[in-house]
């Protein structure tokens, strides 16, 4: 595909988009999945203490129960819709939600452990898998992903989108060039989708397990 006149790389067009609605409404859903993350961490680590005591089972041998931090793409997916000025502020702004998960887990812990047991507080991190794999669903392909994949036009269509939501005219939104190093890009939530339908999976069969031993 031949670049149009005036065409620029993708940072530029979101640089002429701006901050808005999009953002806003994009950092809202990467930060309730970075909560959930955390969450779906300190979960397991306080359950732990009461897992070790009713089974005897080593907490080194427990290991595995630990998940898979998706927070970094998170990071990079947000990065990517922001425009160049105040990015590093509202990359601090998401990394905040982690303390939101944290804190979350530790109320679930205390309410749950002491009367219904470290099984409900387990069961709740296939709660905040699920939440991670509904919101994934509501965000967009990462555009610069599209440039280098040579879906040139669906990339303009999600600039399109951004710049409708900021009340920018379509009209101002340029055309844009794939990366420079197209060949070697990749889609930074490409893999997110199944990650985390591997990831829900195994929290509803680890809670199946555990209530199984009841």
């Amino acid at each position: 595909m031949s670049a149009h006149a005036g065409a620029v790389p993708v940072q530029t067009a979101i640089d002429r988009i701006g901050f808005g609605r999009f953002q806003k409404r994009l950092l809202g859903v990467c930060g309730v999945t970075w909560a959930a993350d955390a969450a779906e961490i300190f979960l397991i680590a306080f359950a732990l203490p009461k897992i070790t005591e009713d089974f005897g089972v080593p907490v080194p041998r427990l290991r595995r129960l630990r998940p898979r931090r998706r927070g970094p793409a998170r990071l990079s997916l947000f990065a990517e819709y922001l425009p160049t000025r105040n990015r590093g502020r509202w990359l601090v702004i998401l990394e905040s939600f982690w303390g939101v998960g944290t804190v979350a887990a530790a109320a679930l812990a205390w309410l749950l452990v002491p009367t219904l047991g470290w099984r409900y507080l387990l069961a709740t991190s296939a709660i905040a898998v699920a939440l991670i794999f509904w919101v994934r669903l509501r965000v967009p392909e990462s555009p610069r992903f599209l440039a280098a994949t040579g879906r040139v036009d669906e990339a303009e269509a999600v600039l399109a989108q951004v710049a409708r939501e900021n009340h920018v005219p379509e009209r101002d939104v340029p055309h844009i060039v794939p990366p420079a190093d197209a060949s070697a890009s990749r889609g930074v939530m490409e893999p997110s989708v199944s990650t985390s339908r591997i990831s829900l999976s195994r929290s509803v069969i680890c809670s199946t397990r555990v209530f199984s031993t009841v």
